[in-house]
């Protein structure tokens, strides 16, 4: 028998996580990872622990939201439940019209029936949508606290924030350049079911972020100007 999938009550619980803390051997690891000692260590490990510290609430908040399944079966209750409200307000007199509206502050209660229409309407489009949707989605808490590790390695190594999946002309997927390698560390430190191919996908992101940067300055700076 198939199992039924029903709407949870409570969607976006806040998770607790406690601050983060490198081991000694994590720490020295990280270091090693870099292609220069970097400037103000202590307070550069302490930014990696703050960004450790968010992935993990990040992850953990989005691993604890609705699977798909859950969240069609709340679409496939909300287009009939807002369409039979709908019908009953549209079947009300002018009497019991007029005093609900008194009653619950509203101004024109045709206006929020028609609105009702579009949630059910709009409820069953994206049910339609979420039924083609299959397999577990992405965790995008990586994508989220890449630029935070891009922005601390270029701060305190000097070293731009490169990304190369490839081993001269071979594609193997894992990042292969310095900042790979350190974010490679990171994450073996703080989550290790976090894939290779995943931290290549979240570091090419950042990157092309910033070459779409560069290009809108380049092409909004005046005629002459020297462009980074």
């Amino acid at each position: 028998m198939p199992r039924k999938n029903a709407p949870r009550c409570v969607c976006d619980p806040v998770q607790i996580v406690p601050p983060f803390d490198f081991t000694a051997a994590q720490r020295r690891q990280i270091l090693d990872a870099l292609p220069c000692v970097p400037k103000e260590e202590s307070e550069f490990i302490a930014g990696l622990e703050r960004c450790a510290h968010s992935f993990l609430w990040r992850r953990n908040q989005y691993s604890a939201r609705w699977t798909q399944a859950e969240q069609n079966a709340a679409l496939m209750e909300i287009s009939p439940l807002a369409r039979e409200l709908t019908r009953r307000l549209r079947c009300l007199d002018m009497g019991a019209e007029w005093a609900l509206m008194l009653s619950a502050g509203v101004d024109y209660l045709p206006d929020f029936a028609d609105r009702l229409e579009r949630v059910a309407d709009g409820a069953a489009r994206t049910l339609e949508l979420g039924k083609k949707r299959t397999g577990p989605h992405r965790n995008p808490a990586i994508d989220r606290i890449m630029s935070d590790l891009k922005r601390l390695y270029e701060q305190h190594t000097g070293k731009v924030f490169s990304h190369n999946p490839k081993q001269k002309t071979e594609y193997l997927g894992a990042p292969q350049s310095a900042a790979g390698r350190f974010v490679a560390v990171f994450f073996q430190a703080v989550d290790p079911s976090i894939t290779q191919t995943a931290i290549s996908t979240a570091m090419a992101s950042v990157v092309r972020a910033r070459r779409s940067a560069r290009s809108s300055r380049n092409v909004l700076s005046p005629i002459g100007r020297e462009t980074i």
